[in-house]
């Protein structure tokens, strides 16, 4: 900050932005510092807002629109996935007509899982045959384990992975989630399962992505409402058939590559912008021939980043300064 005050490099925040009821000192110590960079990145058109909201100029803002890899869902309709399927539905008991819905998360107290439970024995009750199915881990897997023993239509099957992961979740018509929904909802895109929430007050920027009745369905955050979301979704082909043509069409535009493409092109139009402390658009400065310096300041650097870096490559001779060269988890295209 303090370079890009003495007119050196241009600086840029990337995050979701701070809601405007904003308690906690460090959150609004974030909520005060949101107007000083020349540039922001935002997660989601949501992130947008709020970051617009606080007066930060909207033309200065790339919505990333982020996203996590989804390329292994392109196996959906392999032949192999077909035969891993009907083993784990024999695994666990499961008849082929089945109406099965999926959570795909962590375990943790914030997806709401004893609405998630409640809401399912509502639908247990009312749709023959009806089934939950529970992928994840986490610090409520003993709440889920004992639910799954007392009721023989709760399947837990701990985290899964890969292709594992794809062949137990499409076994679900649905993608049930009550409470936080995050990235999660990529998932449910790229797998074709409509996302069924609730108006859960702490949702992640991602949320953004949810278009009720196009791609997915939310509801007031009680049980009874949220079940029965889920029986109209199970009950209405029409309608489901609606919303998984709306995850499909999304799946094309939530990924890390379309990520990676937005985060490079922002990058391009923060430098090519005129400094914000300057009105004066005769002093814009373009990036010239020589090579663009880019500090890395993350500690590791997972895989998919450097689809951002090789985005940025693209467009200019670039040469990337790791802080610490461990931080290196693949190599760049270049």
């Amino acid at each position: 900050l303090l370079r890009r005050m003495l007119g050196g490099a241009r600086f840029a925040y990337w995050g979701h932005g701070v809601p405007p009821d904003t308690r906690g000192v460090r959150q609004r110590l974030k909520r005060a510092t949101t107007k000083l960079p020349d540039w922001w990145f935002a997660y989601t058109g949501l992130s947008v807002e709020r970051i617009a909201g606080t007066g930060f100029p909207r033309a200065r803002i790339t919505c990333v629109e982020n996203a996590v890899d989804t390329a292994e869902r392109g196996l959906l309709d392999a032949p192999e996935l077909d035969r891993s399927r009907a083993q784990i539905r024999s695994a666990l008991g499961l008849r082929d007509g089945d109406p099965v819905a999926v959570f795909l998360g962590s375990l943790s107290r914030d997806r709401c899982l004893e609405l998630l439970i409640e809401a399912c024995a509502l639908v247990r009750a009312r749709v023959p045959g009806f089934q939950l199915l529970l992928i994840g881990d986490g610090p409520m897997m003993p709440f889920v384990r004992r639910m799954a023993a007392e009721r023989c239509w709760i399947h837990a099957v701990g985290a899964r992975h890969g292709v594992d992961k794809i062949a137990h979740a499409t076994i679900g018509r649905v993608m049930v989630n009550p409470g936080m929904v995050g990235l999660n909802i990529v998932d449910s895109f790229a797998l074709r399962l409509p996302m069924i929430t609730t108006t859960y007050p702490h949702h992640s920027p991602e949320i953004a992505y949810l278009a009720p009745g196009q791609n997915g369905v939310i509801t007031a955050h009680r049980a009874s409402e949220f079940a029965g979301a889920i029986e109209t979704v199970l009950r209405d082909d029409a309608l489901r058939l609606r919303l998984v043509e709306g995850c499909s069409r999304d799946a094309a535009r939530y990924t890390v590559g379309n990520m990676a493409s937005r985060f490079a092109d922002g990058v391009c139009a923060a430098l090519e912008a005129p400094r914000r402390a300057s009105a004066d658009t005769s002093k814009r400065k373009r990036v010239g021939a020589g090579p663009l310096r880019v500090l890395v300041f993350h500690p590791a650097l997972a895989p998919y980043r450097v689809d951002f870096f090789n985005a940025l490559s693209d467009r200019y001779s670039l040469r990337v300064v790791f802080l610490n060269e461990n931080a290196r988890e693949q190599q760049f295209d270049q």
